[in-house]
């Protein structure tokens, strides 16, 4: 992927997975997808981190 290319950011709900948006992501051949695993959910590996609002934000911060 070039410099040029579109990138998104894809969120999973409360409770769910970067799966979540595995048919979505699929369909976007001309697109950087970026589908993290929230704390906490899918595979993310547990941390002594706290899990809340703030720390996801800075999470998904961090991506960019």
């Amino acid at each position: 992927m070039s410099v040029s290319t579109p990138s998104l950011i894809f969120l999973h709900h409360f409770g769910g997975s970067a799966r979540t948006w595995a048919a979505v992501t699929g369909l976007l051949d001309n697109v950087q997808c970026f589908v993290p695993n929230l704390r906490g959910f899918g595979g993310f590996v547990p941390s002594d981190g706290s899990y809340g609002l703030e720390d996801y934000a800075l999470d998904v911060a961090s991506l960019v």
